[in-house]
C-alpha cells in the first residue's frame, strides 16, 4: 500500500523535478526487488 501512495507522489515529482522523480524511482524499483524476493 505504501508503494502505490509512493508512486502517486512521484506522479507529482515529475512535474516538479524530472531528475528527482529518476532517482527517487531507482531508489524506488530497488527496494520493490527486495521486498518481491
Amino acid at each position: 500500500m505504501l508503494v502505490f501512495y509512493i508512486l502517486k507522489i512521484n506522479q507529482n515529482w515529475i512535474r516538479l523535478n524530472p531528475v528527482l522523480f529518476i532517482l527517487n524511482n531507482n531508489f524506488l524499483l530497488k527496494n520493490t526487488s527486495i521486498q518481491l524476493t
